[in-house]
């Protein structure tokens, strides 16, 4: 399987994993591409496996340049060698990461890995990655989208559903907290009551002894209502 085929299937996987997600549903715009940017170059530039080879920097700079990448467009210092192509950069760490750590920078965003690729191969897949990673802006586009219709069909359902619960619970005296689950609206009911009576000391086992007299002292208690479990969303950042 070619890189070009790797990278579509990933950004497939990738869209779908966010998509499952349904806390991304309020997180910035640039975090989701963080997310979807990561997990692409982390099945294309495979992750380190037990037992995998780990590219020294200067190997895979050196087979960059014999696949044709300039050398004077090389940034070299003592931590790392730096590499710009047509769309991302690509820095290979030397001291700062553990070996075999490449960082590639796009579009003012970052992903950190080590890859398990030998340097001839992580070289030629990164070369056929370059002029793929402007194709993630679409797939980023068709999420915020799709999160977008989510929720606003969400936000008109809370208010349904919110609507449909005060018209009835509070009146019942049940307390009630909820929250809505892939359509199903989880409710959790409390019905609580209160009662003052005054028993003289000569009919107090005589009251004792009486449930049904016990029950009409208690009316349910004013806390009654109908609220919404919140829910916090976490913000995502990979860094």
């Amino acid at each position: 399987m070619d890189t070009k085929d790797r990278f579509k299937i990933a950004v497939k996987k990738a869209c779908k994993a966010l998509q499952r997600e349904a806390h991304y549903e309020s997180v910035a715009p640039h975090h989701i591409l963080a997310r979807l940017y990561s997990s692409v170059l982390e099945d294309v530039l495979v992750s380190l496996k037990k037992g995998g080879t780990v590219p020294k920097a200067e190997e895979t700079a050196a087979e960059l340049i014999r696949l044709g990448v300039p050398k004077d467009t090389l940034d070299t210092t003592f931590m790392r060698i730096a590499i710009p192509l047509s769309n991302a950069t690509f820095i290979f760490h030397r001291c700062q990461y553990p070996p075999g750590t490449v960082e590639v920078v796009w579009n003012k965003t970052r992903c950190v890995l080590r890859s398990g690729l030998p340097a001839k191969d992580l070289a030629r897949t990164i070369l056929d990655l370059d002029p793929l990673l402007p194709e993630l802006e679409p797939a980023h586009k068709a999420l915020i989208d799709r999160f977008a219709v989510e929720r606003k069909a969400r936000q008109v359902m809370r208010v349904t559903v919110k609507n449909q619960l005060e018209a009835v619970i509070p009146a019942m005296g049940i307390d009630c907290r909820y929250e809505l689950l892939d359509g199903v609206v989880r409710l959790n009911m409390t019905r609580c009551y209160e009662g003052h009576v005054d028993v003289p000391l000569a009919e107090l086992s005589a009251f004792l002894a009486d449930p049904e007299r016990i029950d009409a002292v208690l009316k349910p208690a004013n806390e009654a209502s109908a609220n919404e479990i919140p829910h916090f969303n976490p913000v995502y950042s990979p860094f």
